[in-house]
């Protein structure tokens, strides 16, 4: 909504949050999962009431109201996902999500062969993550790109390894600069728009199709 960097700021916003949080708080979470505005946890209620968890979290800023939902029958909804405890009919569940799965990549136009060759393919990656201890150490090195200066680069290099950054050169001389646009200019009346569209138009043309598919009309 609105600025197109709303996004970006309000996320960065809930990071510092959550760091303080988890800096200021005696108990924090010991899993906490979130995507936008839903907040996945597995919540330890021998250390602290959930109530005043809750409470102090709404406490830190005026505009930021938290509201929770608890298990039942220790199953619990998240986003599109049922997430159910010690269920001991995984596996049935796994077959049922797969075949659904496979039928929406079917009704997009990917082909049975595609679809199984990629379950193939996530399977024996999980066998052989399974069938060892070792693990690869994480590389938490980062990339900058920076046009290419003879004169600074090479010092500038020395200071970003020091901090685990990894500088790429690129260079202004590239070919589609020298060449231009090869594509053919568009005739501004043959591009597309936004047109505005009065709600009656939408809902006339709404009815006329649900007509036409409840007689099996092409």
């Amino acid at each position: 909504m609105g600025n197109s960097l709303s996004p970006f700021i309000a996320n960065l916003f809930m990071s510092k949050f959550e760091t303080e949080v988890k800096d200021k708080f005696e108990y924090f979470p010991r899993v906490w999962s979130w995507y936008v505005d839903d907040i996945f946890a597995v919540f330890d209620t021998k250390a602290i009431s959930l109530d005043n968890f809750v409470a102090k979290l709404n406490n830190r800023f005026p505009t930021i109201k938290f509201t929770y939902e608890v298990e039942h029958n220790e199953q619990l909804p998240f986003l599109d996902v049922l997430v159910i405890r010690n269920s001991e009919n995984n596996k049935e569940r796994f077959e049922h999500e797969k075949q659904l799965i496979k039928n929406i990549a079917k009704s997009n136009g990917y082909s049975v062969h595609l679809i199984d060759k990629l379950i193939r393919k996530h399977k024996i990656k999980r066998t052989l993550y399974n069938s060892t201890t070792f693990r690869r150490d994480t590389d938490n090195s980062k990339f900058a790109s920076l046009p290419y200066e003879p004169k600074f680069t090479h010092g500038l290099e020395k200071i970003f390894l020091n901090i685990n950054i990894n500088l790429v050169y690129n260079s202004k001389n590239k070919l589609q600069t020298l060449l231009g646009n090869p594509k053919d200019k568009i005739d501004n009346n043959e591009k597309s728009g936004i047109y505005e569209i009065s709600f009656e138009f939408i809902l006339t043309r709404f009815k006329e199709h649900m007509v036409h598919l409840k007689y099996g009309r092409t």
